[in-house]
């Protein structure tokens, strides 16, 4: 079992709902540590890995990046999206999707990051 070592975010917050104990992917992870350590203020995790059982409970998309632990939602103002969408392009970020009460990031195989909204 490997060591949990990002400061900022616990285990019980990234780790699929529905207790089956799927986590976000390592290298996902330092990513997001990467954002949080940049942007300075605490960022708060709605929705991070899912299984495809509990994606499918909550009509999450089945190409949803949740699955393969390479993404997270983060409950932001509109202001704090502005500066974490920036952030999270400069960090290399893949998928960026702007919704009215929070940020979707996750760190999809591309050569520039595609950003979307809801």
């Amino acid at each position: 079992m490997a060591v949990w070592s990002y400061k900022n975010f616990t285990k019980d917050e990234m780790e699929c709902k529905c207790g089956c104990g799927l986590l976000p992917t390592p290298k996902f992870m330092e990513r997001l540590q990467a954002l949080r350590d940049r942007y300075g203020k605490s960022i708060t995790v709605t929705s991070g890995a899912r299984c495809p059982v509990h994606n499918a409970k909550i009509s999450g998309s089945s190409k949803s990046k949740h699955i393969e632990g390479i993404a997270a939602d983060l409950s932001c103002t509109p202001h704090e999206k502005y500066i974490l969408v920036k952030i999270a392009i400069e960090l290399g970020f893949g998928g960026i999707g702007v919704a009215k009460s929070f940020l979707h990031v996750d760190t999809r195989d591309m050569k520039e990051s595609v950003i979307w909204t809801y």
